[in-house]
Parts: C-alpha cells; structure tokens; sequence
C-alpha cells in the first residue's frame, strides 16, 4: 500500500509540473504576443498634426455625405422707380426705388437662365444709366417733369454744397500740412545749425591742436638747430686751438 501510494504521489506530482510548465509557456507566450501586437500598433499621439491629404480625406468623406443643394424655380419681384435723393450722379435727377413691390413673377430657373442670359450686362459702365436715360425712366412711370427739374435741382445744389466742403477741407488740409512742412523745416535747420555749430567748434579746436604741434615741433627744431651750431663751434675751436699749439711748437723749435 505504501509503495502504491508513493507512486501515484510521485505520478500526481509530475503531471502537476508538467500541467504547471505548460500553464507557463501557454502564457508567456500569449503575453510576448500581446506586447508584439502593442508594440506595432502605432500610437497617436495628442500633439501629432494631420497631414493635408488626411484633413483633405476626411473633409471629402464629410462632403460626400451631405446631399447636394438645387433650384428649381426663381421668384422676381418688380419695384416702382422714383426720384431719389443721393446727388453723386454726374447730372440729371438721381433715381431709387420704393419699398413695395408692384409685380411678383415666378419663373422656371433654367428657363430664366436662357432668358437672362444674352441680356446680362457684363461691365461695371452697362450698369449705369445716362442722363436721357433716367428721364425716360422717370416720365415713364407717370411723374411729372416740373417735379423731375426740382429733384435735379436739388441734386445740384447738393453737389456743390458737397464740392464747398471738400475744397474748405483740402484748403484746411493744406494749411495744416504747410505749417506741418514749416514746422519740420524750423527743427531741421534748428538741428543742422546746432550741428554746424558743433562742427566749427571741432574744427577750430583741431586748428588750435595742430598749431601747438606745430610750435613744438618749430621749437624742438630750433633746440636741434642750437645745438648743431654750438657743437659745429665747439669743433671749429678745437681745431682752431690745435693749429695755434702745434704753430707755437713750430716756432719755439725754430728758436732753438
């Protein structure tokens, strides 16, 4: 019984290891492979920028999404022409429109679009409107010319009222800009005079340097002068007592 009972311990405690070591690699294994999996995946990070053919991409797949916008019909309304207030025309009465419409079409787009399209003006100068023009307009919808002569006359008045304000402006404008232009020159020739000043004193003081340099040099060359003089004599009358020794020695032998 004892051997029996060994042996099945000894058998229950190797299939234990052997389930134990399999547990082991079964799981260092699945763990390499998680961590293999984590380490490709490539992690964005919060700071990284799209690219433009990312943000292009996702605004395209957005843009695809939302349905298109047409349409199919085109509603005008048609306002009465009066006589205006705003004199910036170059002459004649000026023109505006009134708040409530008279007419109201409804039409199909594509066929407005055909209808449109030879008649559109395509220049900033088609769409203003000529002095003839605006009085026809005007006589058109049924007011009355003395009115029409009155409105003009206003815009007139208007106009050179306008011209008055902006010529006192511009001579205002050139006063101030002349006593400006004054004032600048005043400074600049305070500034330059000041420098001109400083620029003669400079000048004379560098004319005061180079005369005291000029005496120093004078006299040091006198001093030179002086001395090549006094050793030229000093030498002559060495020679000269020379020649009245060796002439007494010549004379004494003589004697003799």
């Amino acid at each position: 019984l004892d051997e029996k009972y060994l042996i099945e311990a000894m058998t229950k405690i190797k299939f234990d290891k052997l389930r134990h070591s399999c547990l082991s690699e079964v799981t260092s294994s699945s763990t390499k492979r998680a961590m293999h999996q984590r380490s490709t995946i490539k992690q964005k990070s919060i700071l990284s920028v799209r690219t433009i053919d990312e943000s292009l991409g996702k605004k395209t797949r957005k843009g695809k999404e939302i349905s298109a916008v047409t349409f199919s019909s085109v509603k005008i309304q048609e306002y009465p022409i009066i006589m205006g207030d705003n004199p910036s025309v170059s002459s004649g009465p000026p023109l505006t429109i009134e708040w409530t419409p008279i007419n109201t079409f409804t039409y199909d787009i594509d066929k407005y679009e055909e209808l449109r399209k030879p008649l559109r003006r395509k220049s900033i100068t088609q769409l203003s409107l000529a002095y003839d023009q605006r009085w026809y307009t005007l006589l058109r919808m049924g007011l009355d010319p003395s009115d029409i002569y009155k409105c003009q006359e206003l815009a007139q008045k208007e106009r050179e009222r306008r011209l008055k304000s902006l010529s006192f402006i511009s001579s205002a404008t050139f006063g101030i800009q002349a006593w400006i232009e004054l004032t600048y020159r005043g400074m600049k020739n305070v500034i330059m005079r000041r420098r001109k000043e400083n620029q003669r004193e400079w000048i004379k003081l560098g004319l005061e340097i180079d005369r005291e340099a000029f005496k120093r040099r004078s006299a040091a060359l006198q001093n030179n002068e002086l001395k090549d003089h006094k050793a030229e004599a000093s030498r002559l009358s060495g020679k000269n007592s020379l020649h009245c020794n060796t002439a007494i020695l010549h004379i004494s032998n003589n004697d003799e």
